[in-house]
């Protein structure tokens, strides 16, 4: 097949983006029509099974329609499926326009489509979990530091900060989970504690492992009661080999909230200033939980 300049202009489209799979499949759709009319392609159907990494949750998708004539579909279709690096699956199905039969050598030029789309989704999926690896901890599947930077950032960048709170805190004696059980099950531990609170904040924020036992949490203010309710009365059960242990967690922390800010100020200030009020905290015999004042701040720091 010599590819014709639809199928050329397409080609390079899909290899010159950036988007993330999910995206992919959304931008390519006015983009398909040309190449699928000259192939004689009435519908064109996307599945997926991708299953979890550290960094990223499954994937499952089952017959997405990336193009479709309506009216025109036939009944002749063909279908191919691909492994990706990641062990997931591709799934292509054609259908041909109806009134029309393809021949051998037009099946083989719709296979070569599909092959074009498997490499722009492999290229996009490699880009999104590269990206996603840079923001994750490996040990616990949350945010690390540079992730929750990121988060905070575009959050700033899109002038929806002063809905927010950060949270920085620290797992009081963790240590203690070390030395009476190993480092393995003290990883487990964390990644259990972790898990549970990405769960806990769901859609409204997000947790991230900062180093060691060191984390911080950006959440909508409006659920700032549930979450302080939540971290008072923390526990982590922990699966042994004589059973089962159940390990209550306290938390030395320090909220700062953003609805105060100036508008053009840095996350990273918010992140600072929750630092600041858990270094009260944490030197407090009574405060466990400390919110943000303002002579909390190192004074070349209070810039708010």
């Amino acid at each position: 097949m010599i590819a014709s300049p639809a199928l050329q202009g397409f080609f390079s489209k899909v290899f010159n983006t950036e988007e993330k799979p999910r995206d992919l499949a959304r931008l390519l759709v006015k983009d398909l029509k040309p190449v699928a009319d000259e192939l004689f392609i009435g519908k064109l159907t996307l599945s997926a099974t991708i299953p979890a990494t550290f960094c990223d949750m499954e994937h499952v998708i089952n017959n997405d329609v990336l193009y479709e004539k309506i009216m025109y579909v036939g009944d002749q279709a063909y279908t191919n499926h691909y492994e990706l690096k990641s062990c997931g699956k591709l799934y292509f199905t054609a259908n041909v326009q109806k009134n029309h039969t393809w021949t051998d050598a037009e099946i083989a030029d719709v296979e070569f489509l599909f092959q074009v789309l498997f490499a722009a989704f492999s290229r996009s999926r490699l880009l999104k979990l590269i990206t996603n690896a840079e923001h994750t901890d490996p040990l616990t599947g949350v945010y690390n530091t540079s992730g929750i930077e990121y988060l905070g950032s575009l959050i700033a960048k899109k002038k929806f900060l002063k809905k927010f709170t950060v949270i920085f805190f620290n797992i009081c004696k963790f240590h203690s989970v070390n030395d009476e059980f190993g480092s393995k099950t003290g990883d487990e531990f964390l990644r259990l504690f972790s898990v549970g609170f990405r769960d806990f904040i769901g859609k409204d924020g997000a947790i991230g492992r900062l180093g060691g036992d060191n984390f911080a949490i950006i959440v909508k203010t409006s659920r700032i009661s549930e979450i302080i309710k939540y971290m008072t009365n923390l526990h982590v059960i922990l699966d042994l080999d004589d059973g089962k242990k159940i390990l209550n967690v306290t938390l030395k922390a320090g909220v700062f909230n953003c609805e105060g800010m100036k508008p053009n100020v840095p996350f990273e200030f918010s992140l600072a200033a929750a630092n600041s009020a858990f270094k009260v905290a944490r030197s407090s015999d009574v405060e466990d939980i400390v919110f943000f004042k303002p002579e909390m701040m190192p004074k070349d720091r209070n810039r708010q």
